[in-house]
């Protein structure tokens, strides 16, 4: 619980705080901090609300679109990140822009925001395991974890996640090869430059299509 911050500056939060930007803590024990999705990943952004003082992120959706499939990926920086964050959608998190860049400051003052994290309870044990075609390391561990997977029989839910990268402002040579949408969904494999990231965003989509077929049957 504790009071929602926004940085009209710097709206993405994916430059660095002024050094003179100072969160009270003693009047506000966990500040909240929104800020709008795009321009660097959602890990720069939490990093430099944390490296701020700021207890919970929250991020706004940049285009309308359910979110409840969407996760907030690690970029493979965010090892070291101690507070929570979410995704919120767009036309909710506009609303509450909309408030604070219209409310004075004893209206935002006033303001407290409550979050729950929740975990769901249950006897099977739920993990994703994230890669990308293009990657012989996460096939050969995937073979192994096959005789172990068997064992466990129900008692775990095995889920593959594939890996897509967004660069809507990269060059168009870029995008041609190694994009679709418009650069919401690339790939690239920097050990074989021959090797085109259109290629693995496709063979990416049959894997999974097969591994939902599959498992539809039961056969998984």
């Amino acid at each position: 619980m504790g009071k929602m911050h926004f940085l009209a500056d710097d709206e993405d939060a994916c430059k660095e705080f002024p050094a003179d930007y100072k969160l009270n803590r003693t009047d506000d024990l966990s500040p909240f901090m929104i800020a709008k999705r795009g321009g660097c990943s959602f890990v720069r952004k939490v990093f430099n609300m944390e490296n701020k003082g700021v207890a919970v992120a929250i991020i706004i959706d940049n285009r309308a679109e359910l979110i409840d499939e969407i996760l907030m990926s690690d970029d493979g920086t965010g090892a070291g990140i101690r507070i929570p964050s979410m995704l919120i959608g767009n036309k909710d998190g506009e609303k509450l822009l909309a408030w604070f860049k219209d409310a004075n400051q004893t209206e935002k003052d006033s303001l407290v925001l409550m979050s729950e994290f929740v975990m769901p309870s249950h006897d099977i044990v739920d993990f994703d395991f994230w890669f990308t075609s293009s990657s012989d390391r996460a096939f050969n561990f995937l073979e192994d974890f096959t005789k172990i997977e068997k064992n466990l029989g129900s008692l775990v839910n095995f889920r593959p996640r594939y890996v897509f990268w967004e660069c809507t402002n990269c060059d168009k040579k870029y995008l041609e090869n190694d994009c679709y949408g418009g650069g919401r969904y690339c790939a690239i494999e920097s050990s074989n430059s021959n090797e085109k990231g259109r290629d693995i965003v496709m063979e990416d989509l049959r894997q999974l299509c097969i591994w939902e077929n599959v498992k539809a049957t039961n056969q998984t």
